[in-house]
């Protein structure tokens, strides 16, 4: 199994596989000068670099031009077998435009690079992300947010001079075989083999490249590569054409009336602290009740997020309260998890005095998405989430501040793997909170997609381990050879760009240092293979004092129970800490419950 979002991921991977496979095929071989002659097959490889070169880079004096082309996957054996017939409409201008639009699952979908801007868009499903703006980097409104840590991304180039392209036949066995015709166009083939050298000193794949290049002017029309290790991949490009550049509207996103837009600008503006809370309550049950000091109480209710939505929650109040006001947590769960883990572990907290709250996040329990969601569905929702997670927690804070039996000065927020992640934010924006636990989560989407569950998951994606029962949460996992990872890191370092610009407003990296001066405590530990330790390490710098730090020799919490329980206990006790200003002499110092999970 694997969690939504390493499932999204996946799915996205595969979609954008055609046009990777594309670009993996013109990276990998450089090499050194030489002279060709005329017609031989030196010359045409040569005229075929230079024509990419035209398109990938053009010298200034050529003036701008847009490159189109539909590029058509027609065998890929030894990869997902999904990507065969698929087709993407690709348009690129230098030094910083691209545009691929295609169909998956039935879907499709339109993803485009605008300058600094870049935006995905599904008319079928009138939903669209819009990724931070160049004019949002620089904008006094942003950057009082501090939202304007985005990197400035860098012309679309390749990795390696250019120039270096041209010297290919001295590292290549080059070798003319009979044309043929790809469609109605002629074209002669070339078979690229590199040689030995090339292979022990460069570590360049040992496989074989084949190009068909149009007779009129030597343009690559299909790309071939074959290895022995099963690899057989085709790509055609179909009416490839170089025409005078796109006015800048048709790079921008033309969404119709009616669709649904995310921005970045406008992510977190559906938080409305005077909009009716409608509370409703279905029911309360009573546990332990025989037992007065361990009796609690659990009440589900709902209570309505923006524009009505229903968030199903549930609540626990200790039955031995006194009549006194209860110092409560709000307790947001893991991105796999639902509000029922609250009844895992509300015990112990309920019998130190602490109401416990948790509601279902969007796409979880009660909120689930229907049927079987495209994929755009599912982006759709995953970028949704973060920002109504954290709007939603700040409006269960304002029902809470209307309960007599809640005292408004301690309200406290734990949040656990996602819910660390978005509880960050929601400690950095609403002060009401007086102090908050971040369990083992992290910020930098960049290196968040380092966990070695997503090498994993990306790894499932291409056909390089089996991911049918892969659970990053059940170990042990398979372990990676070093040609996986390098190809697994090369997507990855594709698909980052992209997360850092259409998620990148929901970067926790980007507010924590606005927690200070309410207190936080970090628990993370150095062997999570879904938030990696580098991650949690880079959110614990960006935050401010008053901070706690301790890390667990560990991996993810809830893998392991024992460890599980301790970081749990641990947390409990910082709580009593913050809490025991407020409490009278003789609960001071009071020693915590044996720490147990009841996950009946």
């Amino acid at each position: 199994m694997t969690t939504p979002a390493q499932t999204l991921m996946l799915r996205a991977t595969a979609a954008l596989t055609p046009s990777l496979v594309a670009a993996a095929l013109l990276l990998p071989h450089a090499a050194s000068a030489q002279e060709a002659k005329t017609n031989s097959p030196s010359h045409y490889l040569i005229q075929a670099v230079n024509r990419l070169t035209s398109v990938l880079e053009p010298s200034a004096s050529q003036g701008p031009h847009t490159f189109t082309t539909t590029l058509k996957v027609t065998k890929a054996e030894g990869m997902p077998s999904q990507v065969v017939g698929r087709e993407m409409d690709i348009a690129f201008q230098a030094p910083d435009h691209l545009r691929i639009s295609g169909n998956w699952e039935q879907q499709s979908f339109v993803v485009c690079r605008d300058g600094q801007q870049m935006w995905i868009y599904s008319p079928v499903d009138k939903f669209g992300v819009v990724g931070i703006s160049e004019e949002a980097l620089t904008s006094s409104a942003t950057a009082a947010d501090n939202t304007n840590n985005t990197a400035r991304m860098g012309p679309l180039k390749l990795p390696f001079p250019i120039g270096q392209l041209a010297l290919l036949p001295l590292f290549a066995d080059v070798k003319l075989l009979p044309g043929e015709a790809v469609g109605t166009t002629p074209c002669r083939i070339l078979k690229v083999t590199p040689k030995k050298e090339a292979i022990e000193k460069m570590k360049v794949p040992q496989g074989t490249v084949q190009l068909w290049l149009r007779e009129s002017d030597s343009f690559p029309v299909r790309f071939g590569y074959r290895d022995d290790k099963g690899t057989d991949v085709q790509i055609d490009l179909g009416n490839p054409q170089i025409q005078d550049a796109w006015p800048e509207e048709k790079w921008k996103l033309k969404a119709n009336e009616g669709d649904k837009i995310v921005t970045a600008e406008h992510y977190f503006d559906n938080y409305n602290p005077s909009a009716p809370l409608n509370i409703t309550v279905q029911d309360t049950t009573k546990v332990n009740k025989r037992t007065p000091e361990s009796s609690y109480t659990i009440t589900k209710f709902t209570f309505d997020g923006y524009k009505g939505e229903k968030i199903p929650t549930l609540l626990s109040l200790p039955m031995n309260q006194k009549g006194q006001k209860l110092p409560v947590i709000v307790f947001l769960h893991g991105i796999g998890q639902n509000k029922n883990f609250l009844k895992e572990i509300t015990a112990p907290f309920n019998r130190m005095g602490f109401a416990f709250a948790s509601f279902d996040q969007y796409t979880t329990g009660e909120r689930k998405l229907e049927g079987k969601p495209s994929m755009m569905d599912s982006l759709g929702a995953f970028a949704e989430r973060p920002a109504k997670t954290i709007n939603e927690t700040r409006r269960l804070i304002d029902y809470l501040l209307t309960r007599p039996d809640i005292d408004p000065q301690r309200i406290y927020l734990v949040g656990a793997s996602y819910g660390a992640i978005t509880g960050s934010t929601v400690l950095a924006k609403d002060k009401r909170l007086r102090a908050g636990i971040l369990v083992y989560g992290g910020g930098d989407f960049s290196k968040l997609l380092d966990a070695y569950a997503y090498h994993l998951s990306t790894a499932a994606a291409l056909g390089l381990i089996d991911g049918k029962d892969l659970n990053p949460e059940k170990p042990p996992l398979p372990v990676l050879t070093q040609a996986q990872e390098r190809q697994v890191g090369m997507v990855l370092g594709l698909i980052k760009p992209f997360a850092s610009r259409f998620l990148g407003v929901a970067d926790p990296i980007h507010y924590v240092n606005q927690i200070s001066p309410t207190p936080v405590y970090f628990q993370n530990g150095t062997h999570d293979v879904l938030v990696a330790a580098a991650a949690g390490k880079a959110l614990q710098d960006a935050a401010k004092e008053p901070k706690k730090i301790t890390w667990y020799e560990s991996d993810h919490v809830g893998i392991d129970i024992e460890q599980t329980k301790q970081v749990l206990a641990d947390g409990l006790k910082w709580l009593m800490e913050q809490d025991d200003q407020f409490r009278p002499p003789e609960e001071r110092g009071k020693p915590l419950p044996p720490f147990e999970m009841d996950r009946s």
